[in-house]
C-alpha cells in the first residue's frame, strides 16, 4: 500500500501563482506459482491492484479510482539441459497519469474530467528460446503486444512543454527480441541486443491548426490516419558490443544503430528522426589487489565517442494548414528535434563497505 501527496507550485517576482497537490494511492497483491511435470514447467501469476487518484486546488475535480486483475501463465519445455522453449500469454493495465488526467495542465484551469481517459490494457503473448552454454548465452524471443485504450503520446507538446497523450481504440506492437553473450577467447566477448518490430496504430485523429496567407489562426481541421506507425517507436534497434577482460581490468566497446522513428502518429515521411549509430567505451580497474578492505573500483564512461552532432532519440512535430483567399489548402509541417549530447565522459569510484 502506498499513499502519495505531491504540491504543484509556480513562483514568480516573490508571489505565488498557483498551488494545487495531487494525491495518489495504490494497494496491490501478487501471487505466483509454478509446478513441474516431467520435462515441462507450469507457471503462472496474478496481481490484484486498485488506484485512485485525486486533486486539490482551485477547481473541484473530484477523484477517481481504478482496480485491476492482471493474469498470466505460460509453460517451459526443456529440450536438453542447455535448451528450452517457453510459451506465455498474460494481460497487463495501467491507469493515465496525472498529467493524461489534467490535459498536459500543471494546474487546473477548466473542469476536466478524470475519466475522459480511460486506462490501457495489453494482451502480451510471447515464444521464446533459452540456450545456455559454459560459452554461449541466448535468448530470443517472438512477442505480439496487442493494445486496447493504449494512452499514446500525441507528438503535441502543452502550453507548458509537456508531452501530451490520449486513449487510442486498438494498437500493436510485435516483433523478435534477441540477447546474445559468447565467449570467443579466454579474455574476449562479444555481445548482441536486438529488436526487430512491426508497430501499427489503427486509426488516428490529429487536430491540424489552419491559418490563412496572412498567417491569422482561423481554426482548426481533424485528419484521420489509418494503420500509421507509433511515433519515436524504431523498427530496428540493434546494440553490439565487444569485451576485453584481462584479470582486473575490462574494456567494453558498445555501438548502437537506431532505426528512424516518427514524431507523430500521421505516418508523414517528412516529420522523422533520421537513423543514426552511436559508439560508447565503458573501461574499469578493479583496484583490490592493493586495497582490499575497501576493494574499490574506477570506471571510465565515455558516451558518443564519435562526437557526432546529429544524433536524435526524440523530438515533436507541428502540422499546419495554410489556406488561400480561393479555399486551396496546403498541409505542411515542422520537425523538432532533442538531439543527444556530443562527446562526453564520466569517471565513477565505487567502493565495497
Amino acid at each position: 500500500y502506498n499513499d502519495f501527496r505531491g504540491d504543484h507550485t509556480l513562483d514568480a517576482d516573490d508571489r505565488r501563482i498557483y498551488r494545487n497537490t495531487g494525491l495518489k494511492e495504490t494497494a496491490n497483491t501478487f501471487g505466483k506459482d509454478e509446478y513441474r511435470l516431467g520435462e515441462w514447467l507450469l507457471f503462472g501469476d496474478v496481481q490484484l491492484r486498485w488506484a485512485e487518484f485525486g486533486y486539490d486546488g482551485d477547481l473541484d475535480l473530484g477523484s477517481v479510482d481504478w482496480t485491476f486483475f492482471d493474469p498470466k501463465i505460460g509453460a517451459r519445455r526443456f529440450i536438453s539441459p542447455r535448451l528450452s522453449c517457453y510459451a506465455s500469454i498474460g494481460r497487463a493495465q495501467r491507469e493515465p497519469t496525472r498529467l493524461d488526467l489534467l490535459a498536459g495542465e500543471d494546474n487546473a484551469t477548466v473542469p476536466h474530467d478524470l475519466e475522459a481517459v480511460e486506462p490501457e490494457e495489453v494482451v502480451d503473448l510471447e515464444l521464446g528460446l533459452n540456450y545456455n552454454a559454459p560459452r554461449l548465452a541466448l535468448q530470443a524471443s517472438l512477442y505480439a503486444m496487442e493494445f486496447d485504450n493504449e494512452i499514446a503520446l500525441t507528438g503535441e507538446l502543452s502550453e507548458i512543454g509537456l508531452p501530451l497523450r490520449r486513449n487510442v481504440e486498438q494498437s500493436y506492437r510485435r516483433g523478435l527480441e534477441i540477447d546474445l553473450r559468447w565467449l570467443v577467447g579466454r579474455n574476449w566477448a562479444i555481445t548482441n541486443s536486438s529488436t526487430l518490430s512491426h508497430n501499427r496504430i489503427s486509426e488516428w485523429t490529429q487536430y491540424v491548426d489552419v491559418f490563412d496567407e496572412q498567417w491569422n489562426w482561423i481554426g482548426s481541421e481533424p485528419i484521420s490516419s489509418h494503420d500509421v506507425p507509433p511515433l519515436l517507436t524504431p523498427e530496428v534497434v540493434i546494440n553490439q558490443g565487444v569485451e576485453w577482460a584481462p584479470g582486473n581490468a575490462s574494456v567494453s566497446l558498445i555501438g548502437r544503430y537506431i532505426g528512424s522513428s516518427y514524431l507523430d502518429n500521421t505516418g508523414n515521411d517528412d516529420l522523422r528522426a533520421p537513423a543514426y549509430f552511436n559508439l560508447d567505451v565503458r573501461a574499469s580497474f578493479d583496484l583490490g589487489r592493493w586495497l582490499a578492505p575497501a576493494w574499490p573500483t574506477v570506471t571510465l564512461y565515455v558516451t558518443n565517442l564519435l562526437d557526432t552532432a546529429d544524433q536524435y532519440p526524440g523530438g515533436y512535430s507541428w502540422q499546419f494548414i495554410t489556406r488561400s483567399e480561393s479555399g486551396a489548402a496546403t498541409l505542411d509541417g515542422i520537425p523538432y528535434y532533442y538531439p543527444l549530447a556530443t562527446r562526453n565522459l564520466v569517471v565513477t569510484l565505487d567502493f565495497r563497505l
